[in-house]
C-alpha cells in the first residue's frame, strides 16, 4: 500500500471477504457480472432502482476529462442528509470550497481519482468520517468505475454506521 493511500485510509481490494457490508458485497458481485471479465461495467449497466433501499447512500459521478473533476449525477436522500447538502449537479471543485467540507470532498476525490485511472474498484474503510460533526459515524465506500474504453462514471456506494467506541 502506497503512502498516499495509507494517508487517506484507501485499500485497493481483490477479494471479496474485503468488504464488510452485505449490500455492497452485493453491489459488487452485480458489477463483477455486468463486467463480463472486461476492465469495468459498462456505464447505466447497474440500476439503482434494483438497490432502492439501499441506494439512500449512494452516489453516481461523472469523470471529467479523465479524472480531473467529477460531478455528482445523482445522491441519495440519507447522503444528502448525511452532508446536509444537495450536491447533485454540483462539481467536487466547487463542493470542496467550503471549510466544512474540504478534508472529505479532498479525500473522496482521491478515491475516486484511483478508482478512475486504475479503472478498478475501490474500497475505502470502513473508517470514521473526516466530517467532524460526523465523527460517530463509520464509514465503508466502494467505488465502482463505470465505462467501456475509459471511466466515465463511478457508482459510489456507502455503508454507513455509528461507530463504537473503539472505532471513535
Amino acid at each position: 500500500m502506497s503512502a498516499e493511500n495509507l494517508r487517506l485510509g484507501i485499500r485497493n481490494f481483490s477479494k471479496i471477504e474485503d468488504i464488510t457490508a452485505t449490500t455492497l458485497r452485493e453491489l459488487y458481485s452485480d458489477w463483477l457480472e455486468k463486467s463480463k471479465g472486461n476492465a469495468m461495467a459498462p456505464a447505466n449497466s447497474i440500476d439503482l432502482l434494483d438497490y432502492a433501499e439501499n441506494a439512500r447512500n449512494w452516489a453516481i459521478v461523472d469523470v471529467i476529462n479523465g479524472g480531473e473533476d467529477f460531478e455528482f449525477r445523482f445522491a441519495g436522500p440519507d447522503l444528502v442528509a448525511f452532508l446536509t447538502l444537495e450536491p447533485t449537479g454540483h462539481r467536487f471543485s466547487d463542493v470542496g470550497k467550503s471549510t466544512k467540507f474540504g478534508d472529505f470532498v479532498r479525500n473522496s476525490r482521491a478515491i475516486l481519482s484511483k478508482a478512475a485511472s486504475s479503472q478498478r474498484p475501490v474500497l475505502n474503510g470502513p473508517t470514521t468520517t473526516t466530517l467532524s460533526e460526523k465523527s460517530f459515524y463509520t464509514i465503508e465506500s466502494l467505488n465502482l468505475p463505470m465505462g467501456v474504453q475509459e471511466v466515465t462514471q463511478i457508482i459510489t456506494a456507502i455503508d454507513l454506521n455509528y461507530a463504537t467506541d473503539e472505532e471513535a
